[in-house]
């Protein structure tokens, strides 16, 4: 693994990396698949942007999760034998802040992430989570790229449904275009 790393950082760059010596700035918006944040698997959209100089970046994303729903089993309490099942509710807004080293069409990004999960049953809570990312984004024309990454997030503050809580890693997928703007 050690020498597959040497020779990718090594090796001359896939993509025009040199051309990002100079300050670039990109746009993205993408889907999103999640676990863990909220109830239930979240979809949702986000968009964002980076700077990038050379072969590091940095970013400001917002995503918006719709409506999650998970059954959970809870004790039995009068009119409910043997075990009752409770349906738990929410959607997630969160701002994300990556920092990413890049390497041909890979990266590997450090991410903070801080947001607040909540709905119409539940009262809103917050949310604060850090971890990596790795991600994948081909170009297919100077300016334009797909964009393909995965995260995983250790939950520093979890939001708490009674009986439900955020797991305390969080698992997410993101599917998506760049456009690089400079």
């Amino acid at each position: 693994m050690a020498l597959v790393l040497t020779g990718v950082l090594a090796a001359d760059p896939l993509t025009n990396v040199e051309e990002h010596a100079q300050v670039g700035l990109g746009v993205h918006a993408a889907l999103a698949l999640a676990s863990g944040m909220a109830p239930g698997a979240n979809v949702g959209v986000t968009t964002g942007m980076r700077v990038r100089v050379a072969r590091v970046s940095w970013g400001f994303e917002a995503a918006f999760f719709l409506p999650g729903q998970e059954e959970v089993r809870v004790p039995s309490t009068y009119g409910c034998w043997p075990r009752c099942v409770e349906r738990i509710s929410s959607m997630a807004i969160t701002a994300t802040v990556p920092v990413c080293f890049h390497v041909a069409w890979f990266s590997a990004c450090g991410v903070a992430t801080g947001g607040a999960a909540g709905g119409r049953d539940t009262a809103w809570q917050p949310i604060v989570s850090a971890g990596g990312r790795v991600a994948i984004d081909p170009h297919f024309a100077d300016t334009v790229a797909a964009y393909l990454a995965l995260q995983v997030l250790g939950g520093i503050v979890r939001a708490d449904f009674e009986p439900w809580r955020a797991a305390p890693l969080q698992v997410g997928l993101t599917l998506g275009g760049m456009y690089e703007l400079l």
